[in-house]
Parts: C-alpha cells; structure tokens; sequence
C-alpha cells in the first residue's frame, strides 16, 4: 500500500518548485531570449559559394551554390537543414573540371524537385531530384543545345491536371512553346506550337486561373503582345486578348490573380477576365501611365503608378464598389501631396521569383520609399505600411553617418518582425531588424564587429524559414557565404542591443528613462521629425524633454566598439 507523503514533504517540494521557476525567470532577463548568427560554409577560404534560389523541400532548403572549396566543383545543388553538419552538395551534375550546372527555376511537384541545369553535355535543361540523386527529365533541345536560357530564377512552371507546364525551345529553333511533363520523358511533350520569344512563361506572366493557363505571348513578325488562354482539360489554346499598347511596347506585364479573376495591365488601364468566357473587361481609363508591382492583400489590389495629376510612383489600389458596380482605381497614398513633384521616392528590387517591392505582414503591406518631408530635406528612405486606409511611415529611419541617403532593400517577414538590407554608417550593405509595433530599428550585422557575425551582406533576397533568416555574408577571413540568423539562449556578453536596452515611458510628456547596463560605452544622439539632431539634457539615465514641443522624436543609440545602433521612436504629448 502506497504511503501518503507528509504535508510538510508536499510543501518542501513545492516551495523547492517554485524557487527553481522562480530562479529560472530571474536567470533568462540575465541571459536573454536573443538572436545570434551561424555561419555555414561551402567554399573555404577567401572563395565565395554565392548561396542563392532557396526553395524549401522535404524538411530542408535546396540552393544554388559553388562549391570552389572542393578541386573541381562549380556551382550546383546544394542543401541544408540549417547547420553545417546537415549541408551538402546533392550531386556535381556538371562533372567537367570548374564546369558549373547553374541549378535553377525550382519547382516542388509529385514529390520530387525540378528545376533547369547544365550538365555540360545536354545544355540548359529540365532535370529533378528525390534529394539523393539527379535526373535529366527529357533533352528537349536533342544535344548541346538549351531548351531554356533562363539561369535567374524568374521562369515558371505551373501544376495543373497532374502535369507540370513550362515553356521550352526545340531544335526546330523557331522560338519558345509550351509544354507539359509528368516527369518521364515519354511523358514530357509540346502542348502548343506558338514560335514565341523568351520573355513567355515568366513568373510575372504565367498564371493559372481555374483549369486555365494564362501567358503572354510576343509575335515574333508583328511584335504585338496578347494574352493566350490554354485550357488544360480540353488542350484548347485561344488568343483572348489582343492590344498593341501605343506608348508601352513592352506590352503587359504581372499578370495577377484576385478574387477569382486574371486582372492585367495595358496602355494605362486594368483589364480583368473571370475565365468563363474569353472577354477581357476595360476597367476604364485610369489616367496611370505605368502600372507596377500588383500585390493583393484582402480585398484589394495594390500596386504603384504614375500619374499626370500626381507625379511618379504614388500607391493605388483597385477594389470591387458595390455603388460602382464595377472595380474602381483609387489612390492610396501620394508622395507629392506637398506640391513638390518628389522624383522616383520608392527603393527596393524586383524579387528573383517577380514579387514586387511591397512585403505583406499581419494584413498589412509594407515598402521603403521617400517623400519631401523625410528626414535629410526627403533623402532618406524610411519603411512605410499600409492597410488600404491609412498609410503612415511604420519603421522612421534615421541616418547618424554617411551616406544620407541608403535605399532600403529586400524587406522580408519573420516572425512578426521585418528584415532588410541598407548601408550602415560608413559601411556596405548590413542586415537591420525592424519591429512594427513599436518602430525600432537595429543593424544585427557590423563591418567592425566580431568574425562571428557577417560584415557585409550581398544585395540578394532573403530568405526567411523556420523563423530564421537566411543571408549571403561575407567576413574577412571568408568569402560570400551561407549565415543563418535566429534565436537562441545567449550568456550576458552576447544579448542584442535591443535586449540591453529599454526606454521609457513612452509616450511621455517630460522625461524619458534609459536602462542601460555600461552606459558610458554608448553614444546617445536625439532627433526630431525631420531627421534634425537636437541636444537635450542627459542626467543620471534620463533624458529631458520639457523644453521641446509635443511631436515624434527618435532616440539612437550606439556603440561605436560594436558598430552597433538601436533607434526608438518617441511621442512627446
């Protein structure tokens, strides 16, 4: 029989529980939940493995990366489970000495990974991978010659009717076709004889509405753009939209799916299909000369555009009115609101696989751009976010050094939080963190700081997975190669910047209190709205803010050892 623990003995192990929980929420404000960099090298040395195309399958992540650390390999498939242990190249599919096979356009489809590569024997092929081995799916261009040219990333291949589609050349070298495959080579056949040029079958191009593929497609004799529709069920190929734009020859462009709907861009206005017919609806004229960059988010489309009213690159959106009956274009946010025509105020790069400059996070979008009343006279660019209804500068960047202005590039979500790559003060490209909710912003890469951590990042995508984010860095010792970024327990020495340090209370209406550990280690600089450094009395950890008028102030803090900085907003009421 089971004997019943005194009470006293019950009370012991609880109050023995409860001091070690007790200990252990004492303990981690010491060490810190903070982020840390891991560098995973492929090329040793001073070479450089230019990690880049991460595509997640089976658990892992596949990239293109040159292997120069191995005598012989260049760049070919490579991946990772996010540790150095657990990353290895797939196979050397171009076995030719320094010969690379370029690993491109991956696509996940029925459990195997596809993707165009060089095998120096076939050309620029279609070729898949189980993860352990690599197959040629079918030589398409017999020989030595390419079916494909495309070695950025930015060609697609949709699923549909238990296919794959793509467009591909032959030998007959009459130009592009679109075919299908369901991955054997007796299986991998032309579906359409269309003679077309290269830039068909693109990301921002090639889209399946319904059991319908939409592309464009170039006539190579007229040069006229039109829009096919080729349905995969019946392999019925129609033309079902034909306008030879009068001021834009490059024709239409990001063809998008929203609310069950093709909708596409031509001279100046949107045009938009539901696919139970073949007509295409003029949502009227717009006045917009140039459409980029279409992003849905909920209910609306987003994009930016130039106007004659309203100058180059304000944000738009289109939405369905039900008083209109109809789609409607509306502005969103205008950068010249002020009067003054403000040239070209969006930053950013056309992502490798044709997503636009705009970052969706928590229904909201977010985009780097500049306007007149940017800090620096409308020099720098800051991060903005909106919903469709408001708009407002969400991350206020401000610059301590040179260069003034620093495009913001890449912005990417990871857990609710944003990363991007800028210039640092006096430095190249470094990675930043930026969180939403309170406007903070922090560089987590230093061009003087530690070898642990890269000191300069290439101006490539990032990549977030498994709530870390994937750079291409470079050190002193080391090439460009792959560092991961992410969360981990770290003793006192190693805690971020943003973890040291807390400011408060915010708003407020006199002072603000800083909790620094080693404050004399950090240089503390206070601006104004407009990016104007303003001296304020710092006395025992506390700034003064009585004689400035009510507004939104910024509080940088740095560290010139570490090459480190945090910047905090604050709302003086």
């Amino acid at each position: 029989m089971l004997q019943k623990k005194p009470k006293t003995d019950v009370l012991n192990l609880l109050n023995y529980s409860m001091r070690k929980l007790l200990f252990i929420f004492l303990l981690f404000p010491i060490l810190g939940i903070a982020q840390n960099w891991e560098q995973i090298i492929i090329a040793s040395g001073s070479n450089s493995s230019n990690p880049m195309f991460f595509t997640e399958f089976n658990g892992e992540l596949y990239f293109s990366a040159s292997g120069t650390n191995v005598s012989g390999i260049g760049t070919e498939l490579y991946k990772t489970n996010g540790t150095q242990a657990g990353t290895s190249l797939v196979m050397n599919l171009n076995p030719n000495f320094s010969g690379s096979s370029n690993p491109s356009n991956f696509k996940v489809f029925n459990g195997e990974l596809y993707f165009t590569a060089e095998d120096g024997v076939h050309g620029r092929e279609l070729f898949k991978t189980d993860g352990t081995t690599i197959t040629l799916v079918k030589d398409i261009n017999v020989g030595s010659g390419s079916s494909s040219n495309h070695s950025d990333n930015m060609m697609a291949m949709l699923e549909g009717n238990g296919f794959l589609y793509f467009f591909a050349e032959d030998t007959s070298g009459t130009g592009y076709d679109l075919w299908k495959t369901d991955g054997t080579e007796i299986g991998t056949v032309k579906v359409s004889e269309l003679n077309t040029n290269e830039s068909s079958g693109l990301n921002l191009n090639f889209k399946k509405l319904g059991n319908d593929l939409y592309f464009v497609y170039t006539d190579n004799n007229t040069g006229h753009r039109q829009i096919f529709k080729y349905d995969v069920l019946t392999n019925n190929n129609t033309s079902v939209l034909d306008v030879y734009p009068s001021n834009n020859t490059s024709g239409y462009l990001y063809l998008t799916i929203f609310d069950n709907k093709l909708f596409t861009v031509a001279d100046g206005k949107l045009y938009y299909t539901n696919g139970a017919t073949n007509n295409f609806v003029t949502l009227g004229t717009t006045g917009i000369t140039s459409f980029d960059k279409l992003t849905v988010l909920n209910d609306a489309i987003f994009f930016f555009g130039n106007t004659a009213t309203y100058g180059n690159q304000d944000v738009y959106k289109c939405y369905y009115s039900v008083a209109d009956n109809d789609y409607k274009v509306e502005i969103v946010y205008n950068f010249n609101a002020t009067g003054n025509n403000f040239l070209t105020p969006i930053a950013g790069y056309l992502a490798d696989d044709g997503n636009p400059y705009f970052t969706v996070l928590n229904n909201k979008l977010y985009f780097a751009a500049k306007e007149q009343s940017s800090p620096n006279s409308g020099l720098v660019y800051q991060i903005y976010e909106t919903d469709g209804t408001t708009t407002q500068v969400s991350i206020p960047v401000t610059h301590s050094g040179s260069p003034t202005s620093r495009p913001i590039y890449w912005i990417t979500a990871n857990n609710n939080k944003l990363y991007f790559l800028m210039s640092g003060d006096n430095s190249p490209e470094q990675l930043w963190e930026a969180n939403p909710t309170n406007g903070n912003f922090t560089q987590i890469s230093s061009y003087t700081g530690p070898t642990t951590q890269p000191r300069q990042i290439f101006t490539r995508p990032l990549k977030s997975w498994n709530n870390e984010m994937y750079v291409e860095g470079t050190t002193l010792a080391e090439g460009y190669e792959l560092w991961k970024f992410g969360t981990g327990t770290l003793g006192v020495d190693e805690v971020t910047l943003e973890d040291k340090i807390k400011i408060y209370p915010n708003p407020t209406q006199d002072y603000v209190k800083l909790t620094i550990e080693n404050i004399e280690a950090y240089q503390i600089a206070i601006f104004n709205a407009v990016g104007q450094e303003i001296k304020l009395r710092i006395n025992n950890e506390t700034i003064d803010f009585t004689s400035v008028p009510e507004g939104i102030y910024y509080i940088t803090i740095s560290n010139s050892t570490t090459d480190k900085k945090i910047t905090q907003k604050i709302i003086k009421k």
